[in-house]
């Protein structure tokens, strides 16, 4: 035991190297630990922010699809849905005839009555055409009279198969033969022009035409029959009418029916007087 003393202690320069180098390689091994360590780490952060950057460039190119997708079903409900509350609205229109209508009709039935609502306003060198969504398929033909919910609103022009043009009272093209309820009195109903006012002319002077009066067809007409509601007088002299003349009373008439808010239209079914055009134009001269 002495002479492992002694040896220890001879050689404990020896010995202390040994311990200092372990110490240094349990040092060296632990720093080599900790710098892994510390590499690791930061190569899964790199890795996982581009990771997600990629994922968040994935998704925004995906939404940009999907809202896209959105759009589009979103138009094509906004469609369906316009279409469905347009028959909803037709059906109901069709259904259900306003009494103003049916008291001026007195003496028809319904199935001789169209329902046709306006899907067009042309505007033609200052005059305007409407168009209807009813056609020959319909029973329509050119020279049918057009109501309003409350009185005349037009004539048929023209049909084609699913659609037809008409010609309101409020074009200067059309001229309608009017009179007074009430009163034997007939004069020509014409519009002045877009935003004019429209009158009835061609009165004798000496008719007592007043305020309130009801303007009503006459029935000189191959298209209206007699009675339908035309409008009201609305100026009870001639004073400050365009267009007024000194033989014959001109009077401004106001409408009953309001274009403004004319979504719908009555096509009367009954036929015009084919045979009696024909025979007028001709038997009589041209002008």
């Amino acid at each position: 035991m002495n002479k492992l003393i002694d040896f220890i202690i001879a050689h404990k320069h020896w010995f202390l190297w040994l311990v200092l180098q372990a110490i240094a390689l349990l040092l060296l091994m632990n720093d080599g630990l900790y710098r892994r360590s510390v590499s690791i780490y930061a190569t899964n952060m790199a890795v996982g922010h581009l990771n997600e950057w990629m994922t968040e460039g994935r998704s925004y190119l995906d939404l940009r699809r999907k809202n896209e997708l959105i759009l589009q079903e979103k138009a094509r409900l906004e469609h369906d849905y316009i279409a469905l509350k347009r028959a909803v609205s037709d059906a109901q229109a069709e259904g259900n005839l306003p009494d103003s209508l049916l008291y001026n009709l007195q003496g028809m039935t319904r199935r001789e009555v169209v329902t046709a609502r306006i899907v067009n306003l042309v505007n033609r060198t200052g005059d305007l055409y409407y168009i209807i969504n009813r056609g020959e398929q319909d029973g329509i033909r050119a020279d049918m009279a057009v109501m309003s919910e409350h009185g005349v609103m037009g004539t048929v022009m023209q049909a084609s198969k699913h659609y037809a043009v008409v010609i309101p009272v409020i074009n200067s093209k059309l001229k309608l033969s009017c009179s007074l309820k009430g009163k034997e009195y007939r004069g020509t109903l014409s519009a002045q022009g877009l935003n004019a006012p429209v009158i009835l002319g061609g009165l004798p002077l000496h008719a007592e035409v007043e305020a309130g009066d009801t303007v009503q067809t006459s029935g000189y007409s191959y298209v209206y029959p007699e009675g339908l509601m035309v409008g009201i007088v609305e100026q009870s002299d001639t004073e400050g009418v365009e267009g007024a003349e000194t033989a014959f009373g001109t009077y401004r008439i106001r409408l009953a029916t309001d274009f403004e808010r004319l979504s719908y239209v009555y096509v009367l079914l009954a036929p015009p007087m084919s045979e009696a055009q024909e025979l007028e134009k001709t038997a009589l001269p041209d002008e």
